[in-house]
């Protein structure tokens, strides 16, 4: 009996050792985490709810930034007193508000007053029920440093709305009183407002002291960017109608082109437009400040969706080759050409740059192309604009049947790159269609729709043998390592494949046979994601 009874006694004890242990290890883990200082938990943390990025796009916010991440920090918050002091800052920093027609969504935030110190960043997109209270909510969130106000107008293609939108362009008095109270905004996205209702406000440093980025479309009343205001990112989200009211052109330019730093033309997405207004140069070069262009503070310069390669108009050749060539005296050192429009058309016309003087000044250039293509031109042009259909979808077909196919070829951007003999950093994004084979063991074709793991050996053989040569071949064809003396990497990226290859120049590389040696490209590559 004694033996048995130690027995048990034994097994309770080792029983309850064993609970012990595991309690002390969960405690180690959860200590080792408590003990990572509050900014790398906040970083971490980050993760789960990205600030806004000031360049979203057009019309709709990418969906990460309305669900991924949001309830694991609030499981988070919920965990301890600590975190919670930590992670809430993070949780409510950015808020998105696609409002339904009761308002739902800004009832809760007006009656949360833990949290209005916290937002920093607001996409808002109102209901079509806009009203004078709509924006009543705004001026609690006193901290705001960034606005976006997403109210679509109603002539926007019904792929990108899904309300029955009213189509107001004009900012009504109650929206730019809201405005008058956000002392800390720095940044403010208005692309669908022609003009403001109140004629006393301004974006001047007296009722916006803080505003120095700016978004916007349609805008008629340039009056309402006085000299003294301080804005010096701009983006301007040019109308798809090709004739534009010079008093626009040169309103934009005087008002919000003085003392810009950074400017993006942006083409709205869904028309098809692919060429700058007709104007643009002609009004440029009579505007007061073009004279002293030499000091003028521009440092970088972007087209998003416009095509820098092609117009399907003879007479707009020159457009693009004629606006760059008034900014060759200028301090550009950044240039971007992104979401490029791959058209696949033979009727199209090459633009001319024989008569552009070359940008010395810029030394970074992004040349991205869009994944989405069109296969048609979307427009009234005549003739012109009509569609080789047979090349086209022929050409397509046998494109889309390669893992790796040119959307442009070297010969297309070789007269592009040219306007930029000092360029130091050279970023090729998407110049490829990139086909990926799907997960599986047999030998079928596939079609790429579900790109591989990137932990397998078929997606390391896909990068190694496939991505790899066609990156090199496409840098050899530009022969960037000989014409570009300044230039030290090129970044040769594609989004579809989920991969980048980074050439560096080497001084010297391996000799060979009957020469010295030689300068070669390093290459680096990496995954996207």
């Amino acid at each position: 009996m004694s033996e048995v009874k130690s027995s048990r006694a034994d097994g309770g004890n080792s029983t309850r050792n064993t609970d012990q242990s595991s309690t002390r290890q969960d405690d180690v883990g959860q200590a080792h985490f408590l003990r990572l200082p509050d900014e790398l938990i906040a970083a971490i943390s980050r993760f789960y709810n990205p600030p806004i990025p000031f360049e979203l796009g057009h019309f709709t916010l990418p969906s990460r930034y309305m669900r991924e991440g949001r309830d694991e920090l609030r499981s988070m918050a919920a965990t301890c007193r600590r975190l919670a002091r930590v992670v809430r800052p993070l949780l409510y920093r950015t808020l998105v508000f696609v409002d339904d027609k009761r308002r739902t969504r800004t009832v809760h935030f007006y009656s949360a007053k833990d949290i209005h110190t916290y937002v920093r960043e607001l996409y808002w997109q109102p209901s079509y029920l806009y009203n004078d209270m709509s924006p009543v909510f705004l001026p609690i969130a006193e901290n705001l440093t960034y606005l976006v106000l997403a109210f679509l107008p109603q002539n926007v293609p019904d792929e990108f709305i899904s309300d029955d939108y009213a189509g107001l362009t004009t900012l009504r008095t109650s929206f730019t009183n809201a405005l008058r109270h956000l002392k800390h905004l720095e940044a403010l996205e208005i692309p669908f407002w022609e003009s403001r209702e109140d004629p006393t406000f301004t974006f001047s440093t007296d009722i916006m002291p803080s505003l120095k980025h700016v978004s916007i479309g349609d805008w008629q009343q340039w009056d309402a960017f006085e000299v003294e205001h301080k804005i010096d990112v701009v983006k301007w989200l040019i109308h798809p109608d090709l004739d534009f009211d010079e008093n626009i052109i040169r309103g934009f330019f005087e008002h919000l082109g003085r003392q810009t730093r950074v400017l993006q033309f942006a083409a709205q997405s869904g028309w098809g437009r692919t060429d700058l207004p007709q104007g643009l140069t002609e009004n440029l070069r009579q505007i007061s400040w073009y004279k002293d262009i030499r000091q003028h503070p521009l440092d970088s310069f972007t087209l998003h969706g416009f095509n820098p390669l092609t117009s399907h108009k003879r007479e707009w050749a020159r457009l693009l080759p004629s606006f760059l060539s008034l900014l060759t005296a200028s301090n550009v050192r950044n240039m971007a050409f992104i979401d490029v429009p791959s058209l696949r058309n033979a009727r199209r016309h090459r633009f001319n740059w024989s008569g552009t003087e070359p940008m010395l000044k810029v030394t970074t250039v992004q040349i991205a192309l869009a994944l989405d293509e069109d296969t048609k031109d979307h427009g009234d042009g005549g003739e012109d604009f009509e569609e080789d259909d047979d090349a086209s979808e022929s050409h397509a077909k046998q494109g889309e049947a390669q893992p790796m196919s040119e959307r442009v070829t070297a010969d297309d951007l070789e007269p592009l790159l040219a306007l930029f003999p000092n360029v130091v950093n050279l970023s090729l994004a998407n110049i490829h269609r990139a086909t990926q084979p799907t997960p599986s063991t047999d030998d079928d074709e596939h079609d790429g729709q579900h790109p591989l793991p990137l932990d397998s050996d078929a997606y390391e053989a896909f990068a190694r043998d496939t991505f790899l040569p066609a990156a090199r071949a496409f840098v050899d064809q530009l022969r960037l390592f000989e014409r570009f003396t300044e230039l030290g990497q090129v970044v040769f990226r594609s989004a579809e494949a989920r991969l980048a290859v980074r050439f560096r120049r080497e001084e010297a590389g391996p000799a060979g046979e009957g020469q010295g040696e030689r300068p070669r490209w390093h290459e680096e590559l990496r995954r996207l994601y």
